[in-house]
Parts: structure tokens; sequence; C-alpha cells
């Protein structure tokens, strides 16, 4: 993962493994309060914006779940 032209860490693998093992978010309510998830959205779109790696990491049916607009989540 490049930032601002300088190499970084690559951290999708560890954020793959620590935030959605087996391809489905964790369930804890920590890394949403601390703000975890927003983080890791935050360096994904940051590797993406800079034509970085895709994360590949999401099950379909998780994937299918964000991306589907007709889901009513009240």
């Amino acid at each position: 993962m490049r930032y601002l032209g300088e190499e970084g860490m690559d951290t999708i693998p560890q954020i793959t493994n620590t935030l959605f093992p087996g391809g489905t978010p964790a369930d804890s309510t920590l890394y949403v309060r601390n703000e975890t998830f927003r983080t890791a959205g935050e360096i994904i779109a940051t590797s993406l914006a800079q034509n970085g790696p895709t994360s590949n990491f999401l099950d379909t049916v998780v994937f299918v779940t964000l991306v589907n607009l007709d889901i009513d989540v009240r």
C-alpha cells in the first residue's frame, strides 16, 4: 500500500483477519465504539483512491447486504 508516494505497511491482511474473520464482520461493539471499523474503511478507501489493491475479503452475502439499497435496516 502506498501513501502519498511512500511505501506503507500493508494492513489489509490484518484488517481481514481481525475485523472480518471468515468474511463476516467481527461481533464486537468495541470495534464500533472505538471506530476501528471506520478506520479500517478509511484505510481501504485510501488504498483504492491511490490505485492500491482492492480488498476481496467479504463473504458474498455480506457484500450483497452492504450494497442492497432495498434492505430496511431500521
